[in-house]
This record gives structure tokens, sequence and C-alpha cells, in this order.
């Protein structure tokens, strides 16, 4: 037998952990439980909150279109309206319109925003569940119960599972690839040198790039080959990424995302692809864009909020895991220390490795990323709920940095993000009920029951129960009892996120002002298909969803015109802007918040042509 590789000397406990892989009625038991909470937060709001603004909206129109379409190249090039959307891939777009033709008998105008959104909260359960599966086999079943739930839980993964969008197909399918990259990495290291690892497994995880590919471009190909390489660095050990078969693992990807590429290519031709390509890439990279610049930092400081509550120890943890991805030995000297960065490290503990070179090298490239938004880093948080859940179950006592004045200071930090998230339902319903009466939802309101004594009182025992558990779970921390703070934080924030989605955002009517404006328009016939449609000031894409992309966008200086050109047309445009004597052309009045451009509207809708 071939003599085995000594590169790869990491210790035995994490191969003994990953020994024990059978599923038995326990895993049974806490996959059933990661659902169930995975189900209390994400399903909330599905069908009753509007289509978003302004991503979703085009998520949702270009996926209607489609599946309206009814041809290949309606199929392989997304449009919005007259306009291509090739900024991003298609696969989700052919998910969305694949669940809604299915749920409908492929009729579009019988499809609800769930249909589209399915897609997104089936990816987020997916990654909760491979998370969980990801921590067990790495660290035990309690340490990936506790990560999966980190993420059931994350108000990130929350917010962007209620829309129609693809980032979390991406979060799901890079997940899933860092999954086999893992299983490839425990086991490829202890393979003899004339040994090779399956090659349904690196397909597998060949063709889970690829599908990255088509969700999200480069996203996914990135984290899993800078974690591989990484790892290989780290290790001295380049056999193991070869065992990977990284060549013709290269002609899968290609192999899944090429002919999309080629059709769409011959479609609308290949140097507008390449454009298109190169602005989102490498323009988005280099320079901010649509005022979405920050500096380094950005996302590190955001993620203490946006994975709550799995943050209470993740400075601690990424720091623990550093040390325990290297095994001390001794130095003599700055120049042993120096080769000892790496030496260090090809003796370190596997799963910490992992997880290190799944999280950083990446992290920095978001970080150095001139154009920034919360959920770029999205791809990286199940890396950051593992390296938390495990710092936690290992106990204050294997963390002394956990009983320090600056980990007590964190801990304090740490409560009082979870007081606010605890308290976001009264807080988002008080702002709203500030601008608009909310007993009382004028018509085309999501939420016609309007909000009663039996809403406020549902919210007011969600905020007490939320601040008595983080009151307690503040106590336990101090105490050093970390397992059973972060175990009563994760009901808090499910139940808080659950009442955001599912009673405060549906019932906030003021900030919903195309659902009011599609009832004024449904009640006089316009949506009839035929029907000419335009919009003067607000133009957002959920009305050019609402009107199947008909909307034509116009100015207040052809407003005239477009009357006399379209007799028995309608028009949305601000009140204050309708030319004088016009005031009996209108047939409905919207007032509203803005939040995509923080401006409040006194809309007029506008049938060009006395009322009957």
């Amino acid at each position: 037998m071939a003599r085995r590789s000594k590169s790869m000397t990491f210790d035995q406990p994490d191969q003994a952990r990953s020994d024990s892989r059978a599923f038995g009625r326990g895993d049974v038991l806490a996959g059933v439980l990661l659902i169930l909470l995975a189900a209390l937060v994400l399903l909330p709001g599905i069908s009753s909150i509007p289509v978003i603004d302004r991503d979703e909206a085009r998520f949702v129109q270009a996926s209607r279109q489609m599946l309206d379409s009814g041809t290949l190249e309606g199929w392989t090039v997304p449009m919005v309206g007259e306009r291509y959307r090739l900024n991003k891939p298609p696969l989700i777009y052919w998910l969305q319109a694949g669940v809604a033709g299915v749920a409908t008998g492929f009729e579009s105008e019988d499809a609800s925003i769930w249909m589209y959104r399915f897609p997104s909260f089936l990816a987020a359960l997916c990654t909760v569940l491979l998370t969980w599966r990801i921590g067990s086999s790495m660290f035990g079943g309690r340490v990936g119960l506790l990560a999966g739930s980190f993420m059931a839980v994350s108000p990130l993964v929350a917010f962007d599972a209620h829309m129609a969008r693809s980032d979390q197909v991406l979060l799901a399918l890079t997940t899933a690839a860092m999954a086999v990259l893992w299983t490839c990495w425990r086991d490829g290291r202890h393979l003899d040198r004339d040994q090779r690892l399956p090659v349904w497994r690196t397909s597998v995880l060949w063709l889970l790039v690829g599908l990255g590919m088509l969700t999200k471009g480069p996203i996914t190909p990135m984290v899993v080959l800078l974690a591989a390489g990484t790892l290989a660095a780290w290790t001295r050990d380049w056999r193991w990424f070869l065992r990977l078969r990284p060549f013709s693992g290269l002609l899968i990807a290609l192999a899944t995302f090429l002919p999309w590429v080629i059709l769409a290519g011959l479609s609308v031709g290949f140097e507008r692809l390449a454009a298109i390509a190169w602005d989102e890439i490498v323009v988005r990279s280099a320079s901010g864009r649509e005022s979405h610049g920050a500096p380094p930092g950005y996302h590190l400081v955001l993620m203490v909020g946006l994975l709550w509550p799995g943050t209470l120890l993740t400075g601690i943890a990424l720091g623990r895991s550093w040390r325990r991805a290297r095994v001390s030995v001794p130095t003599r000297g700055i120049g042993h220390r120096v080769r000892n960065v790496f030496t260090r490290a090809a003796r370190g503990r596997s799963a910490e490795a992992f997880c290190l070179t799944w999280l950083l090298p990446c992290w920095l490239v978001f970080e150095l990323a001139a154009t920034k938004l919360p959920h770029y880093t999205l791809p990286l948080y199940p890396a950051l709920a593992l390296v938390s859940a495990r710092a936690v179950l290992a106990g204050s006592r294997a963390l002394p940095q956990a009983r320090t004045t600056s980990a007590h200071l964190g801990f304090i930090l740490w409560f009082l993000l979870g007081t606010g998230i605890v308290l976001l339902p009264a807080l988002l319903l008080g702002l709203a009920w500030n601008v608009g009466e909310l007993a009382t939802p004028p018509p085309g309101s999501p939420r016609m029951d309007g909000v009663g004594w039996l809403v406020i009182v549902t919210l007011a025992i969600g905020a007490l129960f939320g601040l008595c558990v983080l009151v307690i779970a503040l106590r336990r921390a101090l105490q050093g009892r970390l397992v059973d703070a972060q175990l009563l934080a994760i009901p808090a924030g499910a139940v808080s996120l659950a009442l955001v989605f599912g009673v405060v955002l549906p019932a906030a009517w003021p900030i919903w002002i195309t659902p009011r404006i599609v009832h004024h328009l449904e009640a006089g016939g316009a949506l009839d298909g035929s029907t000419p449609v335009a919009a003067i000031g607000f133009q957002e894409d959920s009305l050019v969803h609402a009107t199947n992309g008909r909307l034509q966008p116009i100015n207040l200086d052809r407003f005239d015109a477009w009357c006399r050109d379209n007799p028995g047309g309608w028009v949305v445009l601000p009140e204050a802007s309708l030319p004088a004597g016009n005031e009996d052309l209108i047939r409905g009045r919207v007032s509203g918040f803005n939040y995509s451009n923080g401006n409040w509207f006194d809309l007029a809708v506008v049938r060009t042509g006395p009322n009957d």
C-alpha cells in the first residue's frame, strides 16, 4: 500500500465525531424541531405581504412574463416589460415561473405572490437543514441543531426568505456545495496517495457549482474555490485539491451554465451579454453602485444584528476556531514563528479549519468590494453559525475569554440588540399608526379587517414575553451559562419575527401604495389587458407588475398629449401635479409612504375622459 501523506496531521477527535453519522430517532426529532422553528419564522406573511419594491417586483414580473411567453426564447431571456433583465442568470425565474405554472395550470393571472416566494422559502428551509447536518458531522448533533436554529431565526435570512429573489436559492446551493466539499475534505485527507474520492461525489460538487452560477454568477464558484484552495494552502497538501477533479469538474460546471449563455447570446448578442456580465461583476466590485458604496467593515458591523441571536459569542468563537485550527508547536525566534503560521495549520482541527476557510477569504473579498448590500455575505452565514454554536456549547469553562469584562460588555450589547428585535413589532406598528389610522384601512389595503384590540394585545404579550426571556438570558450569559442564554433567545427572536411578518407588515397599509392603486384601477376595468395605464412620479416596479408590464412611465409635460392619444386610459400622478380643470377626472385618491425612496405621496388615479 502506498505511504500515507504526512501533511494531513489533523487531530483525531473530529474524525471520531464524524464517524458517528448514523441517522437515528434523535436526528428525526431534531429535524422536525428545526422545520417547525423555520416554519414559525418563514411562513407568516408569505401570502399576505404585498409585492415588495423594488427587487422582488422585478423578479416576479420577469417570472410572470416568462410563464406567459410560451416560447424557448421567452424562457431563456428574462424580460420586464420590453426591457431585458439579464443582470441575473435565469434559474430563479425558472423556479418561480415553474411553481406558479404548476400551481395555476400555467395561467399567470391566477398566480398569487406566495407562489413566486415559495422557492425562497423552500431554499431557506433547506439551508437550515443543511447547516444542521454539516454541524452534526463536524461537531456533533447538539452543535448542528443549535447552528441550524441560528440560521432559522436570523433576521437577514427571515427577511430575505419573504421575498421572491435569488439570494435564498444561492444560499441553499452554496451551502449544499460546501456540505459536499466538507465530506470530500473530511474523507479525502485520510486517503492513501493512490486512492481517489468517489466520482459521483465530486460530480455533485461541481454540478452544484454550476447551478450556483445559473443562480447568481460567480458567487458559488468563488466560495467553493477559495475555500478549497485555502484549505490546500493551509495544510500544504495540493494533492487533496486535485482529488476534487477540478479540471473535469470545471467542465461539469460549464456544461451546466454555458447552454443558457449560448442561447441568451444568440437572442440578444454575445457582446451585450458580455457587457452586462462585466458591469455586474467587475464594475460593481470596483465602484459603489446605486448609492450602495460603504467602507470596509460594513458587513462585520451589520452581522452582529443580522445573525442575532447567534452572535452572542461570534467574536470569541472566531478566535477560538483560529487557535484550534492551528496547534501550538515550540518556536525559537521570529523566523520560526512566521513558518509556523502554516506548519501549525497542518496539525490543526479539520472542522475549524474548514469553517474558517469557508468564511474568511470570501468575507475579505466582500469587505473590499466597493458595492455593498447586507445580503451579499449571506452564503457565509452558515459558517458563522457553525463556529458560534460550537463555541457556545464548549461552555465558559473552555472559554476564559467569555468571563472577561469586555465579553460581558459584549453580552450587554447582544441583549440591547435583542431588545430592539423583540420590540420591533410594536415599534413598526406605532410608526405606521402615526401616519395612518390602522383601525380603519382604506379600500385595497392588504388587511381589510384593521388593527383591533386583539392585535394590540397579541403584540403586547409578544413583547413582554421577549423582554422577560431576554432579561433571563442576559443573566444566564453573565453567569457563564451560555447555552441557556442562547436557548432562551431563540424563541424570543422567532416570535418577534413571526409577528413582524405575519401581523404588522400586512396591517401597515400606509406603506402599501400599489395595492390601493390597483383597487381603483380594477374597479374601473383598467386591468383588462388592453386599457392603457400611465404613471407620473410614482412609477415603482410593483405597479409595473400589477399592470403586467404595461405601465407607461411618462413626464408631467406629456400628460395632456397622452390623454389625447389614449382616450379612456388611466393615469396615476401626484394630485398636486394634476393640471387645473381636470379634477372631475379623478376616480380615486391614494396617500402613503414610499419606503423605496423615503417620500410621501398623495396620488390621484385619473381616467382620461368624463366620469360615467
